[in-house]
């Protein structure tokens, strides 16, 4: 009986024609791999098979191997291998309607052997093949009709007998050989290829990939160049009128400079409003605090979500900034060379790498100092990348090489602490410092009376300071922050990274000695109910300066801790119970702060001129002033001009008195000054 003709196995298509040019290329890699392995005799067996031209891709020759070498060889074992590969790989991808006609074609070719063996008079080959192959027989067949064919051997004469007779007769053999070539042709036409040659298609998908990414890189060129004209045109069409308007305002107005660019991943340009009148400073009003607003430059990347951290990489040649849209962009400034007399940057409006962490999971950003002073180039500058530690809302910290646009390490920290309040590296480049916390604590709350958002943090929830090594990227300690460990909203490394100061959440600023792990000083920076949200060393390593949600700027010395070298007073500026961060101008004249208020602000604390009113940890009043503690006498906050959105970071340029600001409105604002000597 010859089997059925099956279809093509489901979920299955056609073998891809260019599959057989990988043949040899496997060939090789298993020559090499038996060679590996000392397997000579089957290598040996391998290329005299191979040589002979045998291989399971057509079909006549799997039907040679089975007609014209296991059953004329009667080789039993070599007969039941086959087949059980040709039930495994093929037979059993087929519909399973086509069941009984594999069966049939696996009872026909098991039939013809034995009739073979019968007129070698080879008994002792029937039975090795009902050994090898009789369970499955019988199961196939039926009890019924397979047990006379079990007393075979026992026959005198079988092609004689009128039950086996057909079975001696050539053409019925003829008829096995043949139904056994056509169903073996449709079953292998429509079988998949072997596992070993995917790895050609897959070749061919990427190499495809790549040639459409090529061609959607450069319609994506054409485009921004096109861009780039049209925003140019328009520019030049709407100067004047901006340039009127400004002298409508006055003078305050003329003096701030937006421009506005685009993110290369968004469909239309982002324009900032222009700033109100009243929210721009007067030149002269920030004279005579010792500051002059010379310009002020507005990018935007991640707009419209807002931008919750940003900062200057070493040299101040890029910038690394992160949002609410869960990616981080690492974008390149410069100075203007164009004649304008006011100075400013020149952003370029492609971003130069970009990750994705994901929707709110950016904690945090460090640049590793160590790797971007190995980058520099020929020019001075940082431009060539270097690594950016990546902190997410996971308890991972991630190494991304900006300059190779890959992530080099991903490791994890402990998993009962998974927000990242902070991450810094130390300027040595040996180690990483990440303050984690059970929850994020600074968390929006809807407020029960009036229904509005406030930013007041709840009741601070368990912090975790973490020492990584930056080599070996591990864990290697984690400091100790008390009994009640209190979050560290911030960190900050002194100049050589042996000593690590954090801004806690109970008004306390802990200085640590990184490599011995312990505590080496504490104190209390901000009145009780309020935390220390911010910290800095100078870059004498003898003053430490702080903020915190009581809105006051504090100047410590190291060199005589609990004496209070100045304050200043940034509650109008930047608001109260709010998370306020500073950045240090590297001279140590100004701090830049963020602000809930405006886009930002600056202020110079005045130092005391006595010690009098030194901190001592109680609710002083000075000038019959209640002061929570800490008196706020002398120096000056100014609010940065712009829109008046708030702005949630801050960063202070490593080498020039600009201040980088990232606000909620997604913008990201550069603003330069002059300050006074």
């Amino acid at each position: 009986m010859a089997p059925s003709r099956p279809p093509p196995p489901s979920g299955e298509g056609p073998r891809a024609s260019n599959a057989v040019d990988d043949v040899p290329y496997v060939d090789t890699l298993v020559r090499e791999y038996l060679l590996y392995r000392g397997c000579s005799g089957a290598l040996a067996a391998f290329d005299a098979e191979r040589g002979e031209g045998r291989a399971f891709d057509r079909a006549d020759r799997v039907a040679e191997l089975i007609f014209g070498r296991h059953v004329p060889r009667l080789d039993a074992v070599g007969l039941s291998r086959t087949l059980g590969l040709l039930r495994d790989r093929y037979f059993s991808r087929l519909d399973a309607s086509f069941a009984p006609a594999t069966a049939e074609l696996e009872t026909s070719i098991a039939r013809l052997f034995v009739v073979t063996a019968v007129k070698a008079r080879r008994k002792d080959k029937i039975a090795e093949l009902f050994e090898a192959e009789g369970e499955r027989l019988v199961a196939a067949g039926g009890d019924h009709e397979w047990h006379r064919w079990f007393a075979v051997p026992y026959v005198k004469r079988p092609g004689s007998d009128p039950k086996f007779a057909p079975y001696f007769e050539d053409k019925w053999a003829d008829a096995v050989v043949a139904s056994a070539r056509n169903f073996l042709s449709t079953t292998f036409a429509a079988a998949p290829e072997p596992a070993m040659l995917k790895f050609g298609a897959a070749r061919r998908e990427r190499n495809r990939l790549a040639e459409r990414v090529a061609a959607l890189e450069r319609e994506l060129a054409g485009m921004r160049e096109q861009k780039r004209s049209l925003v140019s045109k328009s520019v030049s069409a709407s100067a004047p009128a901006r340039v009127d308007a400004s002298r409508k305002e006055g003078k305050n107005a003329k003096n701030v400079s937006t421009s506005s660019v685009a993110s290369d991943e968004s469909a239309s340009a982002y324009e900032l409003p222009p700033p109100p009148p009243a929210s721009v400073p007067s030149r002269d009003a920030l004279r005579t605090n010792g500051l002059t607003f010379k310009r002020q430059d507005a990018f935007s990347f991640h707009a419209p979500g807002p931008v919750t951290h940003a900062r200057f990489a070493p040299g101040g040649a890029l910038v690394a900034s992160a949002g609410d849209d869960g990616a981080v962009r690492v974008w390149s400034v410069a100075e203007r060379d164009d004649d304008d007399d006011d100075d400013g940057f020149q952003v370029d409006d492609v971003v130069i790498a970009s990750l994705h962490v994901g929707e709110r999971a950016v904690g945090a950003l460090a640049w590793d100092v160590a790797s971007a002073s190995r980058k520099e180039n020929d020019n001075g500058d940082f431009s060539a990348g270097g690594v950016l530690y990546v902190g997410t809302r996971d308890a991972s910290i991630r190494a991304w090489d900006v300059g190779e646009r890959a992530v080099v390490a991903d490791a994890a920290g402990d998993e009962s602490f998974p927000h990242c309040e902070d991450l810094r590296c130390s300027p040595c480049g040996r180690w990483i410092a990440r303050s984690a916390a059970t929850r994020d604590p600074w968390a929006m709350l809807e407020s029960k009376t009036s229904g509005e958002k406030t930013s007041k943090p709840r009741r601070s929830p368990l912090g975790r300071v973490e020492v990584w090594d930056a080599v070996t990227f591990a864990q290697t300690s984690s400091l100790p922050l008390g009994p009640a460990a209190p979050c560290a909203h911030e960190l900050a490394f002194n100049h050589n990274g042996k000593m690590l100061a954090a801004a806690c959440a109970d008004g306390e600023i802990r200085l640590f000695d990184v490599n011995a792990g312990r505590l080496v000083a504490k104190w209390r920076a901000h009145p009780k109910g309020h935390a220390a949200t911010s910290v800095a060393f100078s870059n004498d390593n003898e003053r430490v300066f702080g903020v915190g949600t009581d809105g006051v700027v504090a100047e410590w010395s190291l060199r005589r801790l609990r004496g209070l070298l100045s304050t200043v007073d940034v509650r109008e500026t930047c608001g109260v119970d709010t998370r306020t961060r500073l950045a240090l101008d590297p001279s140590g004249r100004a701090v830049a702060l963020t602000s809930a208020v405006a886009n930002g602000a600056v202020a110079a604390p005045e130092r005391l001129r006595n010690d009098e009113n030194a901190f001592s940890g109680t609710n002083e009043e000075v000038d019959g002033t209640p002061t929570g503690g800490l008196p706020r006498r002398g120096g000056f906050s100014v609010s940065l001009p712009g829109s008046g959105a708030a702005a949630q970071c801050v960063d202070w340029h490593p080498t020039k008195s600009a201040v980088l600001a990232g606000c909620v409105d997604g913008a990201c604002m550069l603003t330069t000054l002059e300050m006074s000597s």
